[in-house]
């Protein structure tokens, strides 16, 4: 390959199978698939569908965005699409450099969440962009549906871009993706060079290479090649790569067009990628067997082994199976959602709600707590806290607690989604309150179709705790990390009192921290130290902390 490149005075392979996003080449319908993009991610539209036949430049304008893209802006690219739910979280908050703890689903959602919520306040924007697009499993796109659910009342926090074969759009018509399609607002599709644009695909090629396209192929052959090829970027450097390489076999400067035809001859020089060939036209061995073939015996055996097991299995549990408890069917999967669907899958049961105060306890210690007389009875231990993790309660001398809503829960809610509906921002310390006043919630990703949720409304007095021996603390926020907790102790700088980070352990394996002030003697001090925190906006109860 170096010799041509010396023979025909070229600097580099100018016809090279990689997309780089050097060789660009703005046709039409590139440019406007690429102010689409540009548009999307800008006015963060939410979701987008490329597609183009096989060859005709999609992923080389993939890369091309990226470079247009700010600093502000994040990419998290998938080259292929034949991956699960969970693997494409794992990549994300892998490149994303975001800690990796157990890897399970509604852990890295949240964790997702978080980071988009601090993005979104940061003015960033993270996009997700998935080549191959017409691999992606039919559960996997709903999947990325749901969590595209998480957004502002004007913008998505997350972009989504879907870059494919025309297969992708066809199944996105299929029944069960109707909903994904209709969110896709925009939808750009790469055709094919006409003779004029393949042309100049070829001048401008070799002119980043060091010589104009008369120089090194004849207008003959420059013909052939754009009819051959019928505008398919690939294709083209297919042809002119082979006919450049023949050519310095047979020391011709330029290219004829009789060297044109004889490459073309070779027998699937110009076949799809998907029959096994490669791009300089290497056949396949006799006899050989080819990876999609034994993929697919493979898939059968496998098909078959399956259909016999789950056979066996209904067979051998169908009494048990009748006696599963009803309430573990109505466990919801966990996916974000949004707000709206929350609300509207089951319409809410909203009131405004003014109950007496439980007792929330700042020790190991646990104190019973009275029972609102319109609710029922809810056991005095929150589930999700051990022995060694303090129980809140609001101290019962302050006011009544007024409630702004009881919410009953619909398919595919979460807490995250609930707090970001009733706050307008999602925070650990939020998360960590909401648990407070409903205890009947064990784990914050997982929560029960019909469970009612009590949303309090935030207030100064509702950060004050009370002690099973009298004395009084400030809940001052609560954290994912001691790392994040101790950056908070510091910025807070409260010298006169005690600053104490407490675990709080959280189903099914978390340990969250809460920072705590105190004691104090009397419920007047503390109020007003956390009145004077407010003032400098340091609760992250009520926002964003400067430096966090």
């Amino acid at each position: 390959m170096s010799g041509y490149i010396q023979y025909y005075g070229l600097s580099i392979n100018p016809f090279d199978i990689p997309p780089d996003s050097n060789f660009f080449f703005p046709s039409e319908s590139h440019k406007e698939a690429l102010a689409s993009l540009l548009y999307v991610v800008k006015e963060r539209k939410g979701f987008m569908l490329v597609v183009g036949e096989d060859g005709t430049g999609k992923t080389i304008l993939i890369n091309h965005l990226i470079g247009c893209l700010d600093e502000n802006v994040t990419v998290v690219c998938f080259p292929h699409g034949n991956l699960s739910f969970e693997q494409m979280l794992k990549e994300i908050l892998i490149k994303l450099e975001l800690p990796l703890g157990r890897i399970i689903k509604g852990t890295m959602l949240h964790q997702l969440n978080e980071y988009l919520i601090q993005n979104l306040a940061q003015g960033k924007n993270l996009v997700l962009i998935i080549d191959e697009a017409q691999d992606i499993s039919k559960d996997v796109m709903e999947e990325l549906r749901l969590i595209s659910n998480l957004e502002t009342s004007t913008s998505k926090l997350l972009q989504i871009i879907f870059v494919g074969r025309p297969e992708t759009e066809t199944k996105l018509n299929t029944r069960g993706l109707r909903q994904l399609k209709q969110r896709i607002g925009t939808i750009s599709r790469i055709t094919s060079l006409n003779t004029d644009e393949s042309m100049e695909y070829i001048d401008r090629r070799l002119l980043r290479a060091g010589h104009l396209s008369n120089e090194v192929f004849s207008q003959d052959a420059l013909a052939l090649i754009c009819k051959y090829a019928g505008g398919v970027p690939r294709k083209i450097n297919v042809l002119c790569h082979n006919a450049l390489f023949k050519g310095f076999e047979r020391s011709e400067k330029p290219v004829s067009a009789a060297t044109v035809k004889k490459i073309r001859n070779k027998k699937d020089l110009l076949a799809a990628k998907r029959t096994g060939i490669s791009a300089t036209g290497d056949k396949k061995k006799p006899g050989s067997i080819s990876v999609e073939g034994n993929t697919w015996l493979k898939r059968s055996l496998y098909f078959c082994l399956a259909i016999g097991c789950i056979m066996i299995a209904i067979f051998l549990g169908k009494e048990y199976l009748k006696n599963i408890p009803k309430t573990l069917q109505q466990v919801t999967s966990l996916r974000p959602s949004a707000v709206s669907e929350v609300v509207t899958t089951k319409a809410p049961v909203i009131k405004e709600v003014v109950i007496t105060p439980p007792v929330i306890v700042a020790d190991s210690v646990s104190k019973t707590a009275p029972v609102a007389s319109s609710e029922v009875s809810r056991p005095a231990t929150t589930p999700s806290e051990s022995a060694d993790s303090p129980k809140l309660s609001v101290a019962s001398a302050r006011t009544e607690i007024r409630y702004k809503r009881i919410v009953d829960i619909g398919q595919g809610a979460n807490l995250s989604s609930l707090i970001l509906n009733n706050y307008n921002q999602v925070n650990t310390t939020l998360m960590d309150l909401i648990m407070v006043f409903n205890p009947e919630i064990a784990n914050p990703d997982l929560i029960l179709i019909d469970q009612k949720i009590r949303i309090p409304e935030i207030t100064e007095s509702n950060l004050i705790t009370e002690s099973s021996d009298g004395s009084i603390k400030a809940h001052l926020g609560t954290f994912l990390t001691r790392k994040e907790a101790e950056k908070y102790k510091n910025i807070i700088n409260i010298k006169n009192n005690e600053i104490n980070i407490i675990p709080r352990n959280v189903p099914p394996d978390r340990i969250w921290f809460r920072v705590m002030a105190g004691p104090f003697t009397k419920e007047e001090d503390c109020l007003q130290m956390i009145q004077a925190l407010r003032q400098r906006e340091l609760l992250p109860a009520f926002g964003k902390i400067p430096g966090m």
